[in-house]
């Protein structure tokens, strides 16, 4: 459902960028706002903000040492809680995101001929192949929110198999902590999580084309007595 919002970012240097917004907050339900376009900024609707800060680790021109980014940001809803139980008059979150790349391909220079005809090999130049590491956290308020605790973390690798210079592999996970916590079909009580394990490859057929089969293990889906449960799927980008 569409809303009227701002949106500002600043990068006062190249390793750090602010960036944030500010919109509607109730979006009102879709039998009310039928067309998208029931608009009200007021304090009485409330506003969704979200800010980020974004560090960044060696990716200027020539550096040399592994690229990492970092997110540090939050969330914050002031728009009227429909569950008259839950006094608490607004709603926030925080997070952290963490990407660093742990081991780079090297890309073998050619040979370069100097003055004396004598043959010296330069140094190898950067690629963006390689070990990458992935992370992130999140919170919440557990009187107000489903999911009070996330977190997912994994690995990938660009460039794994030769000639697939820009195909990724990819490995992970991801847990959260459900507040809701029903009881099973025997009357016991579930744990109060879900966790995936996932593996993944995205395959580059051209430039503008990639295919990415998918498989998931999925540990106590929704925090209930359903059995864990294998997926596979596989989805496919065209880029314009």
């Amino acid at each position: 459902m569409g809303v009227p919002g701002v949106q500002l970012a600043l990068t006062p240097w190249n390793w750090l960028t602010y960036q944030g917004a500010v919109f509607q907050g109730n979006v009102f339900p879709q039998n009310v706002n039928r067309h998208g376009f029931r608009w009200d900024l007021s304090p009485s609707n409330g506003y969704f903000s979200i800010h980020e800060l974004i560090f960044r680790t060696n990716q200027r021109a020539g550096a040399n040492g592994l690229p990492g980014e970092f997110k540090i940001g939050g969330w914050f809803d002031t728009a009227p809680d429909p569950d008259a139980s839950n006094t608490q008059p607004w709603n926030y979150g925080l997070y952290f995101i963490a990407d660093q790349m742990l081991y780079r391909i090297p890309q073998p220079a050619p040979v370069s001929v100097i003055a004396n005809s004598a043959k010296q090999t330069a140094a190898p130049s950067l690629t963006d192949k390689g070990l990458g590491i992935f992370a992130y956290i999140g919170l919440a308020p557990r009187n107000s929110s489903v999911i009070n605790f996330y977190v997912d973390g994994g690995l990938n690798y660009k460039g794994l198999i030769p000639t697939r210079d820009n195909d990724v592999l990819g490995v992970g996970f991801a847990y959260g902590h459900l507040n809701n916590n029903p009881q099973g079909n025997d009357g016991s009580s579930n744990p109060g999580y879900e966790m995936v394990f996932e593996a993944t490859y995205q395959i580059v057929l051209t430039p503008w084309l990639s295919f990415q089969p998918d498989l998931q293990y999925v540990m106590q889906p929704s925090s209930t007595d359903i059995p864990n449960a294998l997926v596979l799927g596989a989805h496919a980008t065209i880029s314009f």
